[in-house]
């Protein structure tokens, strides 16, 4: 074989040239004649890698799931083929799917294994009717800072929702005039989403600072 450049000390880290060809050792002395040599190991192979961390959406709605992209990943759902973009069109309303990710083979690794999350997609906006005398509700001030006031929701769950459709607050509303408190959220668009007895209201609002 070939004498590795370099290698000359007691320590030797394996590069990506040394994948497929097999390595010998031959050990030499200052105060002794000749050297010794290892048997040549069996073929170095690819290096294994982990399976990544598991999926996360990024955005959803009724039809569709958009995946937190991972570096050199491939994705899939309900043991689907296999796809490097982490977006899925044509899924159906309020349906759970699993999602699969895993790094893809490199020139130095090899494929890892697969990691998995259940998401589900949002329901359908068609199939959502209105809430009886929703013009008594009330949802100010609109664009609103560190907190809104809700009045006439007594009863009510409170959803909002990135415009991604992805939930970002619940609560419960137990007061006809209540007090919500959202310095957690970010700057932005959201929906709001008021259910009670199978009744829904939608309302957009505005965090601006």
């Amino acid at each position: 074989g070939e004498d590795i450049s370099g290698a000359t000390g007691n320590t030797y880290t394996l590069i990506q040239a040394d994948i497929a060809n097999g390595i010998s050792v031959t050990v030499t002395a200052n105060n002794c004649l000749g050297s010794v040599s290892s048997a040549v190991t069996s073929p170095v192979e690819k290096a294994s890698q982990a399976a990544p961390a598991a999926p996360v959406a990024e955005s959803i709605t009724a039809t569709s799931i958009t995946l937190a992209a991972i570096t050199g990943a491939q994705y899939s759902v309900d043991r689907g083929p296999w796809q490097d973009s982490p977006v899925f069109n044509d899924l159906s309303p309020d349906t759970e799917y699993t999602f699969h990710a895993k790094l893809k083979e490199s020139e130095t690794h090899k494929e890892s294994p697969a990691s998995q999350a259940v998401i589900s997609t949002n329901p359908a906006e068609t199939a959502i009717p209105a809430v009886k005398d929703e013009s008594t509700i009330e949802l100010y001030p609109n664009p609103f800072t560190d907190k809104l006031y809700l009045k006439g929701a007594k009863g009510c769950t409170l959803r909002i929702y990135t415009p991604g459709g992805i939930l970002v607050h619940i609560r419960e509303v137990t007061a006809s005039d209540e007090i919500v408190p959202l310095k957690h959220l970010r700057t932005g668009i959201y929906l709001f989403r008021l259910d009670k007895e199978g009744k829904t209201k939608t309302i957009w609002g505005i965090k601006s600072r």
